[in-house]
């Protein structure tokens, strides 16, 4: 059967003119808009427009689709939608203002939109580790100045103390494991000085709930020092020590390096009584690793050498400011007192 695209009337196959109109008629080959334009077409001549077959509303290609096969029952079962729509919108240009064109299938749209989640998702994510790096920089001091503000003249307790590394004659000493065969080994062998760790991380933990705390201090002539008070087990009791250091700035960060090879550890309690001199400080260096007004966390890097070799520690201390006792505040007065001092001279 093969329908007059003028009339809509119906002709045999074979038919080239239409019986009806006498208009040329196509012959029904593979061409879509052939099979479907045709009895749309008779139905438009019959109801008038196309406007009485569709309702005058919005629909989607799939709705708009099916208002089309409901029309035509298994007229059109061999068109897609999109193909069948596509079509009618080329009969009846009008009709494409109630038509919502979509690219996305729903099947598609959900997959895109989770993706889009997953997308979102990882935006948020780097939003919120880049505003993190900000505001961890923003606390960071951007000038001498400023750090020496945020720095000195308050005092400093540690609460918290990691010991990083340990190196014994420049050779790093390896952390005890959780392998039992491995730490067997190096016992049998003799080469175990792991233990070494948890013995200083032991020995410092203990001195947290102790009179333990330090002060930056600027002094007259520009220069800086250190008076720190910790106690000590060894000889059971607070010991103070006072250090003299220069400020520099490497790679954006700020080093504390301690000017000297000695450190001399004074007991508090005895005036003057140095309690001990066998320690050798090579070098002592601290790097801010962040500071504000509550919080302060530094590395810390030190080499100390005596009768066993040479020692290098490596620690990360978390500070808070703390209010000493007044016996302890005025012996850092003193002491600083007398730095003054000296430095007039």
């Amino acid at each position: 059967m093969n329908f007059c695209p003028q009339c809509g009337s119906k002709n045999e196959a074979n038919c080239k003119f239409c019986t009806s109109c006498g208009n040329k008629l196509v012959e029904k080959n593979n061409d879509i808009e052939n099979t479907v334009t045709e009895p749309i077409a008779q139905q438009a001549r019959i109801e008038g427009n196309s406007s009485n077959i569709i309702p005058p509303q919005r629909f989607t290609i799939t709705e708009f689709a099916q208002n089309i096969r409901n029309q035509y029952p298994k007229e059109y079962d061999d068109l897609s939608d999109s193909q069948l729509v596509n079509l009618w919108v080329k009969k009846y240009p009008n009709d494409q203002e109630k038509i919502i064109f979509s690219t996305f299938s729903p099947s598609v749209e959900k997959k895109t939109n989770n993706h889009w989640y997953w997308i979102g998702g990882i935006l948020i994510v780097i939003a919120a580790i880049s505003s993190y790096v900000l505001y961890q920089d923003s606390k960071y001091p951007k000038s001498e100045n400023e750090l020496t503000t945020m720095l000195c003249d308050k005092f400093w307790k540690p609460v918290k103390y990691e010991v990083k590394e340990i190196y014994l004659n420049g050779k790093l000493i390896d952390k005890p494991t959780d392998n039992v065969v491995k730490n067997l080994q190096k016992a049998v062998d003799g080469n175990d000085a792991s233990q070494i760790y948890s013995t200083l991380q032991n020995d410092i933990d203990k001195r947290l709930d102790k009179n333990d705390f330090f002060i930056y201090k600027k002094l007259n002539n520009n220069s800086y020092w250190k008076f720190n008070l910790s106690y000590n087990h060894n000889f059971n009791r607070d010991l103070h020590s006072e250090i003299e250091f220069n400020i520099e700035n490497a790679n954006s960060k700020y080093l504390i390096k301690y000017i000297g090879g000695q450190i001399d550890e004074y007991s508090t309690y005895e005036e003057g009584e140095q309690v001990h001199d066998s320690l050798n400080f090579l070098n002592y260096n601290e790097e801010i690793l962040s500071i504000d007004k509550d919080n302060l966390k530094l590395s810390e890097e030190m080499i100390i050498v005596d009768k066993n070799g040479e020692f290098k520690f490596v620690f990360v201390k978390s500070c808070l400011p703390v209010n000493p006792k007044p016996e302890f505040i005025k012996l850092y007065k003193d002491c600083l007192e007398f730095r003054e001092l000296l430095n007039k001279l």
